[in-house]
């Protein structure tokens, strides 16, 4: 799940787009440990994540644009970026990168902060690309997490002993060489 979305498909290793069965829905992903599940519940269908990251993008500008040139708060236009990349994929992340430059350009250019109107217009560049990135990276994370996932199943339907996890305190690259390693799981 990404922010608390199950993928329904996923890219195959050729590219192709393919439709996962209800059996292969991925349940888990890297963004579970920073999300907690009940903020994860409010934004797991892109119908929830897309208004909720608009609204991020108002009320982000109001605050840029209230304390003006004092405080940059560029870096929080990552938040929405990052909900709407994660939960709805690459083409709703560069449009909501490209709302919230907008977003942003509007908010300092009524302050007049530069000397030089090319300076705006870099800063603007600078923005945009660092937020095209940040989509590109995610969405890429997203593509090798599924692509992880299969070569994960994969493997495990090819066991012929039975595996089982536990909860145990070490953490998870611990517990796996301990369950692979039999040298290591005596202590």
């Amino acid at each position: 799940m990404l922010f608390g979305v199950a993928l329904l498909t996923e890219r195959t290793m050729d590219g192709s787009p393919r439709r996962l069965p209800a059996a292969e829905r991925r349940q888990g992903t890297v963004f579970d440990f920073l999300v907690p599940r009940s903020v994860a519940a409010l934004v797991d269908r892109p119908a929830r994540a897309i208004p909720l990251a608009l609204l991020l993008i108002v009320v982000i500008a109001a605050v840029d644009y209230v304390t003006t040139y004092e405080a940059r708060l560029a870096i929080l236009y990552f938040i929405p970026v990052a909900l709407a990349t994660s939960t709805c994929g690459r083409r709703w992340g560069v449009l909501i990168a490209g709302l919230s430059v907008i977003a942003w350009g509007i908010a300092f250019e009524s302050q007049h902060v530069y000397s030089n109107p090319a300076f705006f217009y870099w800063d603007c560049i600078v923005l945009a690309v660092t937020l095209l990135l940040f989509v590109e990276l995610l969405a890429r994370l997203r593509v090798a997490l599924a692509r992880s996932d299969e070569r994960f199943v994969r493997v495990l339907s090819g066991l012929h002993a039975a595996v089982f996890v536990t909860d145990h305190p070490a953490p998870p690259a611990t517990c796996l060489a301990n369950r692979c390693n039999p040298v290591l799981s005596r202590r």
